[in-house]
């Protein structure tokens, strides 16, 4: 008998491996799967631009990367005692000006090395349901707790999301023409609306995100985090307590999927190998002199070079 319908994803048209470059965007859950790579020593960046909620400011930062245009003064504002800019995440913001504008226009440059040679971009969108500010016309990315009648609240089209996701993918491929894509939707619940409103805005992703990746099937890829919540796993224990956002069991659940997917037989090795060495790496010792931390640190040592010789595109 079964009890649930597990999810078995289509395989993906491309693989990965120790020696790509990997950059992730968007949703908290981007972050997710970028930390487990992360975690595993894969060159990757993950969310650099910050947690962002909707395409349209994926695009946004992506742009502003490949156009080269720096923050300057006109794009930040002081609220609070602090400077903050309506396309970033609040984890940017800053009581100086000054170090403001050099951190962010720092990220960007640095950004816009590492896309230079990026194989795989992994993009997770959260919601279709967008502020925009009033006086500019312009999608925030956050509005940083600014009083609610300077916004007005809309839901993105199906249309406007393909729009802006062909762009990404365009963008992308600026930076590098051999660019591959992996698409999916954040299973977290925006409820500030109401169910309804989540369901709709997760149904105009979804569509618009499948439809993406059909178009372009030999270099995107659809992967079903949110149907693997919310129809596999299919259960409140599986996220948070806040009931909103996916808990660390259906994060490992997901990611073990993930890995399936992505990578072959010796990719698999190679994870199980670079987990090991990053469980080393975080025990803990409490006394550094004794003959025993000695003789541990002598074969973490050895184990970060086998790891180093054997797979020599890893971040070690």
């Amino acid at each position: 008998m079964k009890f649930r319908t597990e999810i078995r994803p289509v395989r993906p048209p491309f693989l990965i491996n120790g020696k790509d470059k990997i950059f992730t965007a968007g949703s908290c859950f981007a972050r997710h799967i970028g930390n487990y790579l992360q975690d595993r020593f894969l060159n990757i960046r993950v969310n650099p631009f910050g947690t962002l909620f909707n395409p349209h400011s994926v695009l946004n930062l992506l742009l502003r990367t490949a156009e080269n245009r720096p923050f300057t003064e006109h794009d930040i504002f002081f609220d609070r005692n602090q400077w903050k800019s309506f396309e970033l995440y609040s984890v940017f913001n800053r009581s100086r000006k000054d170090d403001f504008l050099e951190e962010i226009n720092g990220m960007i440059r640095s950004n816009a090395l590492f896309l230079n040679q990026t194989s795989i971009m992994i993009i997770t969108y959260g919601t279709a349901r967008v502020f925009v500010e009033k006086s500019s016309g312009k999608i925030v990315a956050n509005c940083h707790k600014i009083p609610a009648d300077r916004f007005e609240k809309r839901m993105l089209t199906t249309d406007e999301i393909l729009d802006f996701t062909e762009k990404i993918y365009h963008t992308g491929k600026h930076f590098n023409s051999e660019m591959k894509f992996i698409f999916s939707v954040s299973p977290v619940r925006y409820l500030q609306d109401g169910m309804p409103a989540n369901s709709l805005s997760k149904a105009r992703l979804l569509d618009a995100v499948i439809s993406f990746s059909s178009r372009h099937p030999s270099d995107t890829y659809y992967f079903p985090a949110y149907e693997i919540f919310i129809d596999d796993l299919r259960d409140y224990r599986f996220y948070d307590t806040d009931m909103i956002h996916p808990g660390a069991q259906g994060v490992a659940y997901v990611t073990e999927i993930f890995s399936d997917l992505f990578f072959d037989n010796e990719g698999k090795q190679m994870l199980r190998e670079a987990e090991e060495l990053h469980k080393m790496s975080n025990h803990k010792i409490f006394d550094p002199t004794a003959p025993e931390a000695k003789a541990f640190s002598e074969k973490l040592l050895r184990k970060r070079n086998e790891l180093k010789n054997k797979y020599p595109g890893l971040n070690l």
